[in-house]
This record gives C-alpha cells, sequence and structure tokens, in this order.
C-alpha cells in the first residue's frame, strides 16, 4: 500500500510536469512483472464508452486515471491549462504503453471536453 501511494504522489508529479512544460503524456512499455500479468489478461470487457477493449489494459487506465484526472482538474481550476486546448495535448506510448494512451485519449475527451 505504501508503495501504491509513492506511485500515486509521483505520477501526479509526473502528470503535472509533462502537461505544463511539453502538452505530452507519453505511457511506457511492458517493464515489470505486474506489467506482463495485465498483459495476460486478455479477457475483453465493456467500457463506460462502450468500447469492448483489453481488460488488462483498462485495468491499468482505470487504476491511472484517478492521478491524471486531479492532476488536469487542478490545472484547469489553476487557469495553467484552457480545457478547450486539451486536443493539443499529445498522447503517446510504445507497445503497452501505446494502449493505454489510446484508452487514455478516449477518456479525457469525454470527460473534459463535454
Amino acid at each position: 500500500m505504501r508503495y501504491k501511494k509513492c506511485i500515486n504522489v509521483f505520477l501526479k508529479i509526473i502528470f503535472k510536469a509533462l502537461l505544463i512544460v511539453i502538452n505530452a503524456l507519453a505511457f511506457r512499455g511492458t517493464q515489470s512483472f505486474a506489467d506482463i500479468c495485465n498483459s495476460c489478461n486478455i479477457y475483453k470487457i465493456k467500457t463506460e464508452e462502450h468500447m469492448t477493449v483489453h481488460r488488462g489494459y483498462q485495468d491499468i487506465v482505470d487504476n491511472t486515471f484517478e492521478n491524471l484526472n486531479e492532476v488536469i482538474s487542478k490545472l484547469i481550476a489553476d487557469n495553467i491549462i484552457d480545457p478547450k486546448k486539451l486536443n493539443q495535448i499529445i498522447i503517446t506510448g510504445h507497445s503497452l504503453g501505446g494502449s493505454i494512451a489510446l484508452l487514455m485519449a478516449i477518456k479525457i475527451k469525454q470527460i473534459f471536453q463535454k
């Protein structure tokens, strides 16, 4: 649990720095045994966005989005980024990160571009 809290704080710092400096989010590829386990979780699930996706990837997105949502909301509230310009953020990733980037982009667009 302590590890997860440290990772969450680290993610918030990284997300904030990337969004302010270069307007980009980059998600890494497979790096750990947990990533391999998520990649092996191949069952398909329906998302809130009415898509059928890989369960392991969606689990990562759901666990990561909470932190990203907090950061984006704070940056919008502090007038650091304009919610109308969120479509100008580059969201990218390699391998596993590419899947996460795609799912995260869809989620960001649906939440912040209403």
